[in-house]
């Protein structure tokens, strides 16, 4: 083939048709799908124009279209039953990327399949990883088939943050100048949660959330790269962030996040979340060490959260505040808030780290366990 890189349907086994019609396939048009999985896995030099968003030219189109021709033929030509039915249908983790795969199916004509793929390679990008919706980072990126789902709805008390954190997130879907994130304060107030329900919020706009480790923040010039030139938009998430005076990750973080001679892709936004608005521990001791320039040096660390252009702040939140979310995941739960709820909700705070939406959320996570024991 001039363009793709894929077995000659000639030589597909029947054997590998069964195989991805019972663990991968959308729909019952397994010769086409399966021919058109391949195709999207495929990175080619079309695919890639087309995630960067160049429109491919009449010479590099006919030579695609050459090779879905002979593509086609071989369709024809195989032998693999047409009403073969998989025992279940697959779905992908983005709905809009299996809708597109199934009306690749559809093509008629390797002319109309070729302009779907065209479309399909500028809206998810290339390769089996354009797919997910979220991703974690080792030695490379990897794919989370079922992601942890919340909803900004569903995070109640929060009106400050969501406001402060979506007006960013918008600005940079939108093509907009927009900051670096960092949430921090108090344990169990919804920071991660926020993070994750913005992907829940914002993945139909083409917002994708990639976490990675912070012993593998070595990695994030690699990590940008992979990210750089695809067409969607993402956030590089850093839960739970800090380090200790001694440890000097920090530096390389900083030098990403500004400061260094490469311009950052237009694509990639960091987001972190800290239990500390001062990112890098500092004792008294560090404050009376051994340096010359010991403001200098306090300096440097201090300023770690000073590379986050927005900074939003998570507190305890009060008495009445804890009850009100307790009330909102109950309701969701179609559980009434009784006074005898509302003084089991005291006491499990009292009991179990003080008030916090980690702890209503769990504690309602128990009253649903009691109502399913008791029917």
């Amino acid at each position: 083939m001039l363009i793709f890189n894929i077995p000659d349907p000639a030589t597909w086994s029947e054997h590998d048709l069964i195989a991805f019609a019972e663990t991968g396939a959308f729909t019952e048009r397994i010769k086409k799908e399966y021919a058109v999985s391949l195709l999207l896995k495929d990175e080619t030099v079309l695919s890639r124009l087309c995630a960067e968003g160049v429109v491919p030219g009449d010479s590099l189109c006919r030579a695609a279209l050459s090779d879905l021709t002979d593509l086609f033929r071989g369709l024809d030509a195989l032998s693999f039953p047409d009403d073969y039915c998989p025992s279940r249908l697959q779905k992908a983790p983005d709905r809009a990327y299996q809708t597109s795969v199934e009306s690749l199916t559809e093509a008629e004509t390797p002319e109309a399949l070729l302009s779907g793929l065209i479309g399909h390679y500028a809206r998810f990008g290339t390769g089996d990883l354009s797919r997910f919706l979220s991703y974690r980072w080792e030695n490379g990126l990897v794919g989370i088939e079922e992601a942890d789902t919340v909803s900004l709805s569903q995070l109640f008390c929060l009106d400050r943050q969501k406001r402060e954190l979506t007006d960013n997130i918008l600005s940079f879907l939108k093509g907009r100048p927009a900051n670096h994130v960092l949430l921090y304060g108090h344990s169990g107030c919804g920071k991660s949660s926020l993070v994750k329900a913005l992907l829940t919020e914002y993945a139909s706009l083409g917002l994708r959330l990639v976490q990675i480790r912070k012993e593998d923040l070595c990695d994030l010039p690699k990590l940008i790269e992979q990210l750089r030139h695809r067409p969607l938009k993402y956030l590089i998430f850093m839960d739970d962030l800090s380090f200790e005076s001694e440890e000097l990750g920090y530096k390389a973080l900083k030098t990403i996040l500004e400061g260094g001679v490469e311009k950052q892709p237009e694509n990639v936004l960091f987001i972190a979340t800290s239990n500390r608005f001062h990112i890098v521990n500092e004792s008294w001791e560090d404050r009376r060490g051994s340096d010359v320039h010991t403001a200098d040096t306090q300096n440097e660390k201090l300023s770690l959260s000073e590379r986050f252009g927005i900074r939003i702040s998570f507190v305890s939140p009060s008495q009445n505040d804890y009850l009100s979310i307790v009330k909102g995941l109950l309701a969701v739960n179609g559980i009434p808030f009784t006074d005898e709820v509302r003084l089991k909700a005291l006491q499990w705070a009292a009991l179990y780290h003080g008030r916090s939406g980690r702890t209503a959320a769990q504690f309602v996570r128990a009253q649903i366990a009691e109502r399913e024991a008791q029917n």
